[in-house]
């Protein structure tokens, strides 16, 4: 919550909860160091009540606004001002433009996000931090949102710093990502629309982070709903086969006939 509220206060926006008969006003307050040459910026509440009456009578309030007020001492409310017109990037928190539910596969993890307004896009705990295209190989399909690391098997990781820039570590991020696939296409829900998605990724020419580390932590329950798509989607006869060559372009699909003779 803090880290989400930082990034929204330096982008130059209001926050404001309603919460349990209070008004709480995040802002920064300038507190000079014993030195007396310097000062520092601290994240600050500013306190009030929420006075509903008085909130009913006043006209300068918007009607989200008195809303908020009078129903404090039951729900508690979120508003976000903007400082100018279109100044909020709402796109960038994934918790306020909420994501298509069809479009999102949630795992123990993070979510892999598929709308195609998501590709390339790196999120942690619901806000923005990259974009992986291919300026900064290897690119990343699928869009993602980590809330943990697979590394860290006992408990949460923090994989944010206070800046929004991901501590995790490159094989971190693709190992991850690969165990999520990986619990997504053994899982029950919706298997074959999974298995597919990742199998796209697969069968392009590109290097991807999203299948950078899938030889070495896909699961053979996982590989062979792969393989079983795979010959699904091509004829019987269709030969596959692996190529390690660096140099490799392209790859043939050859169908044999043999004929036995007999004497």
């Amino acid at each position: 919550m803090k880290v989400g509220i930082l990034a929204l206060l330096r982008d130059r926006m209001k926050v404001t909860y309603y919460t349990n008969r209070e008004i709480w006003e995040f802002c920064f307050h300038i507190y000079p160091l014993p030195d007396g040459t310097s000062a520092r910026k601290v994240l600050s509440v500013n306190l009030a009540s929420y006075a509903p009456r008085i909130a009913n009578r006043d006209p300068k309030l918007d009607d989200d606004i008195r809303t908020a007020r009078t129903g404090a001492h039951k729900h508690t409310t979120v508003i976000v001002d903007r400082a100018h017109p279109f100044d909020v990037g709402f796109e960038n928190f994934l918790f306020l433009v909420r994501p298509k539910s069809d479009e999102v596969l949630n795992t123990q993890w993070g979510s892999i996000l598929l709308g195609k307004d998501y590709h390339w896009k790196v999120f942690v705990k619901g806000m923005f931090v990259e974009k992986r295209g291919f300026l900064d190989p290897p690119a990343l399909y699928y869009g993602v949102n980590f809330l943990r690391s697979a590394l860290n098997r006992g408990g949460q990781s923090l994989i944010l710093n206070r800046d929004r820039q991901n501590l995790m570590t490159h094989g971190e991020v693709a190992s991850t990502i690969a165990e999520m696939w990986n619990s997504l296409m053994i899982g029950e829900t919706e298997g074959d629309k999974i298995v597919s998605a990742y199998l796209q990724i697969m069968l392009k020419e590109e290097e991807f982070l999203d299948t950078s580390m899938a030889e070495g932590l896909l699961s053979q329950k996982a590989a062979e709903k792969l393989l079983e798509q795979l010959k699904a989607m091509y004829p019987a006869d269709t030969f596959f086969y692996f190529d390690q060559e660096a140099t490799a372009s392209e790859v043939l699909h050859i169908s044999l006939s043999f004929s036995i003779w007999s004497f």
